[in-house]
């Protein structure tokens, strides 16, 4: 049950990420709350969670990898998602 509920919400989190990279203005994502951590910056609360959310879905979902290029598909489109999905999509647990 956990396994098609992450492959579900992968899928879900990849599609709007690729819908987003045609928008004039792109969203800010979980890379830039990265960015800004590393930078030294002050996250806000509700930044810092969905960073948190976003390291745990990403752990669960090469958990679930059966092979190397299945972890690397995998690897893809978190980057994907990471890059061109609102942080704000992982202020709820996934």
């Amino acid at each position: 049950m956990l396994y098609w509920f992450i492959m579900s919400k992968l899928n879900e989190l990849y599609q709007k990420a690729l819908r987003s990279t045609t928008s004039q203005k792109l969203p800010e994502s979980i890379n830039d709350l990265l960015i800004k951590d590393l930078n030294g910056l002050s996250l806000s609360n509700e930044e810092n969670i969905a960073l948190q959310n976003y390291y745990k879905f990403r752990n669960q979902l090469l958990a679930t990898a059966k092979d190397d290029a299945d972890f690397a598909q995998k690897i893809k489109q978190l980057r994907v998602i990471a890059n061109f999905t609102n942080w704000k999509e992982f202020l709820n647990e996934h």
